[in-house]
């Protein structure tokens, strides 16, 4: 049943838009995580309520169940929408994104309402009634966007049987195209019992760059599902390329931000000194030398994991407190909240993108 715990959290969502947009940003990652963590269940009680949608001999059982099949569809649409259009405005902070950001925030509270609701008056009508034994692949998904070339990643899912009589014999089949492989595969049971759920983790290497696809099939005699999934492999000249972008964007900001002279310095020097190693190592990925490029590697995360450190310190107050005035030409030792907390999320995607790219092969 779709959770209270998301509607409550676009209500503190709303409230923090214009006053804590730190904190809007932090509820996002929050709102992400319950969706997630409600997917199965969701996907259980939908998949079993369009099973029994037309069938059901009482009339207000069978409206009850119509009403939770139209929620949910407008619903789940709405989801993805809001919440990449999120993630954009809080970043970019325009005025006009966030008023917009507000507005689809209020309409997808009232969605989940009407959702949370459809399914509390759905909900015994659909588990009540007998459904034959169906499989699902349900929340499929890389653990990380990419795949390093000649690393690997997991992909993780649930197949459950959302109906209630036993599905025995059942056969899996995953398919590839030809820059990814499938190395090992659990989870993807024979047999299943009704309301069973059974947690599938595959291992995939990336062989070849670009978009590869995925696809998954677990059948029986009686129900079939599949799920195709996408995942792009890249290598290491390509992770260095958006690696060197995203430090330039991390200058930018400095330079752009209301920020104390001596401590933008200190920041901006260890972001220039790390851009010259990543450069450095970019150039030497693609020319084929990979062992030069690890080289220049590892002192650039070094040098970003102490840009972070000072991010730290300068949150908790330190600083070098030779300021008289806040703003650039002196004072405060403390970056603005907003600046700090981008800069800190965004170092943080930096270093997961170096370490891909210390992984990738050329």
């Amino acid at each position: 049943m779709p959770s209270e715990k998301v509607i409550n959290l676009l209500d503190t969502f709303e409230s923090a838009i214009d006053s804590d947009p730190v904190a809007a940003t932090e509820t996002l990652g929050e709102l992400t995580a319950a969706y997630a963590d409600a997917k199965v269940d969701e996907e259980i009680l939908t998949r079993r309520a369009a099973e029994l949608s037309g069938s059901v001999s009482e009339q207000s059982a069978g409206e009850r169940i119509e009403a939770l099949m139209q929620a949910s569809v407008g619903t789940e649409m709405s989801r993805p929408a809001f919440l990449a259009h999120g993630a954009a405005a809080l970043e970019t902070s325009d005025e006009a994104d966030v008023e917009t950001l507000r507005e689809q925030a209020a309409q997808l509270r009232a969605r989940e309402t009407q959702y949370h609701d459809a399914a509390a008056e759905a909900e015994s009508a659909v588990h009540e009634a007998d459904v034959q034994g169906m499989l699902e692949l349900v929340s499929f998904s890389p653990v990380s966007d990419t795949v390093p070339k000649g690393s690997t990643v997991a992909v993780t899912g649930v197949l459950v049987n959302v109906g209630d009589e036993q599905i025995s014999g059942i056969e899996s089949t995953v398919e590839t195209s030809d820059g990814i492989a499938v190395s090992d595969r659990s989870g993807l049971s024979s047999d299943l019992s009704g309301g069973a759920r059974s947690d599938v983790t595959l291992t995939v290497s990336g062989n070849a760059t670009g978009p590869q696809d995925l696809t998954i099939e677990s059948s029986s005699d009686s129900t079939i599902s599949r799920t195709n999934l996408s995942i792009t492999v890249r290598d290491k000249p390509q992770y260095l390329t958006d690696a060197v972008q995203m430090i330039d964007e991390l200058l930018s900001r400095i330079e752009g931000g209301d920020v104390h002279h001596g401590i933008a310095n200190a920041l901006s020097k260890k972001l220039e000194n790390a851009r010259r190693k990543v450069v450095s190592a970019r150039d030497s990925a693609r020319h084929g030398d990979e062992d030069a490029a690890n080289r220049d590697l590892n002192p650039a995360i070094n040098m970003i994991e102490a840009f972070r450190e000072q991010l730290q310190s300068l949150d908790e107050g330190g600083g070098n407190g030779k300021g008289k005035a806040n703003g650039k030409n002196g004072g405060s030792e403390k970056l603005p909240q907003t600046l700090q907390f981008t800069l800190s999320k965004q170092s943080k995607t930096l270093l997961q993108v170096l370490a891909n790219g210390e992984q990738a092969a050329v």
